[in-house]
């Protein structure tokens, strides 16, 4: 049987064994921040839940690449007046600035399902 020195018990030697090892206090530390965090996820959690909104970038490319020609020819054709539409158009064309502006503008809106 070993000997203890007077005044310190088995449970005291064991705890100066395992506070010099290494492991052990890293251990101790990871258990420390887990219980920490269990003691506060209560106060640091909100009411409000945070919700992920994310975007496919392929779709926003594509409606980016394909909507910008569109609203520059409507800024365009906003800017423009009558007479210098008129004078711009191609020969032959019987369309007047407001129904290019209208068929700009049907070209943004929607498809109907």
């Amino acid at each position: 049987m070993v000997e203890l020195a007077h005044g310190q018990d088995i449970w005291a030697r064991a705890r100066e064994h395992l506070a010099m090892r290494r492991g052990f206090r890293l251990a101790r530390l990871g258990l420390l921040v887990l219980v920490s965090l269990g003691v506060y996820a209560p106060f640091l959690a909100s009411e409000r839940p945070l919700y992920l909104v994310a975007v496919h970038h392929g779709d926003f490319a594509r409606g980016r690449r394909t909507l910008v020609p569109v609203t520059q020819a409507l800024a365009e054709l906003f800017a423009r007046e009558e007479t210098e539409f008129l004078a711009s158009r191609p020969p032959g064309s019987q369309q007047d600035l407001a129904a290019a502006r209208a068929a700009a503008l049907a070209a943004l809106a929607p498809p109907q399902a």
